[in-house]
């Protein structure tokens, strides 16, 4: 009996850690001005996935939102943007040196998951782009770091 391979992504290929840094990077949620998102990457031509993406502060900040963009791959105006989430940051005050502060998971709504499940991740298309922004300046700032892999 005959068999055929597979076709369909299943294990990724290559693992992927994209980082930024945000303190002064804000964007309104429709992009109508010339401030565009902190561009992180994007992924392979043959599609990814995303599994985390956490948001650790790095002090003293005042309250904020993470917006989370998308956006083509070989997109540059403004409009090609597209605001996929929004989550806020709450006040960070840091009264005792030493303790750890807490770093924040972005769930990402099941409209971008494959299924019903979480645990699969936001399963992205070839070329797909994520861009990061904060809704008001911070002071310290906040650590953006999204995981995931290229299939």
């Amino acid at each position: 009996m005959a068999t055929t391979p597979n076709t369909q992504p299943i294990y990724t290929k290559e693992p992927f850690i994209w980082t930024t840094r945000l303190t002064s990077q804000v964007t309104p949620r429709i992009l109508t001005t010339a401030t565009t998102p902190t561009y992180l990457d994007s992924v392979g031509s043959n599609g990814g996935v995303i599994w985390s993406i956490l948001a650790v502060p790095l002090g003293n900040n005042v309250a904020s939102t993470l917006r989370l963009f998308g956006r083509s791959e070989d997109a540059t105006a403004l409009t090609d943007y597209r605001l996929m989430a929004e989550m806020n940051l709450p006040l960070i005050e840091e009264s005792v040196a030493g303790i750890a502060l807490p770093s924040l998971e972005v769930p990402m709504p099941r409209i971008y998951t494959r299924d019903s499940s979480e645990s699969r991740g936001f399963v992205c298309p070839g070329g797909f782009g994520l861009a990061v922004a904060l809704g008001v300046e911070v002071a310290s700032g906040w650590d953006i770091i999204v995981t995931g892999g290229n299939y």
